[in-house]
């Protein structure tokens, strides 16, 4: 095995180019949305996140602008670690009468998995 840059992650966590894999789990109006990202750290998972889900504007009752409220108010208190654990965290927001919570969670990735995924 090779060491990571920073030497302190196995190499399969980075992923491509050195971004970490981010699972994002949404509960919002009795549904629950599962995505993925990668990036730097999980403050900037959780921009590019939002950006997508801006991008997308899939989730009915999450709206752009809600979505760009929520963009707005990102920063290092947005999330909080789940306690005893490591690598996952718990996040809610509220804009106007629209809210929902949901669980960041850095995932690691087998790299023989990864390695042998065939994209058609």
């Amino acid at each position: 095995m090779r060491p990571a840059p920073d030497c302190k992650q196995p190499y399969w966590l980075l992923g491509k180019a050195g971004m970490k894999l981010y699972t994002f789990l949404l509960e919002f109006e009795d549904s629950t949305y599962a995505s993925q990202v990668r990036a730097p750290s999980e403050l900037e998972a959780a921009k590019v996140w939002c950006e997508q889900l801006m991008a997308r504007n899939h989730i009915e009752g999450l709206d752009i602008y809600v979505l760009a409220e929520l963009r707005a108010s990102l920063n290092e208190n947005f999330m909080a670690p789940l306690n005893g654990l490591e690598k996952i965290w718990r996040f809610s927001f509220q804009v106007d009468d629209v809210s929902g919570t949901g669980n960041v969670i850095e995932t690691a990735v087998d790299p023989w998995l990864a390695a042998s995924k065939v994209i058609h």
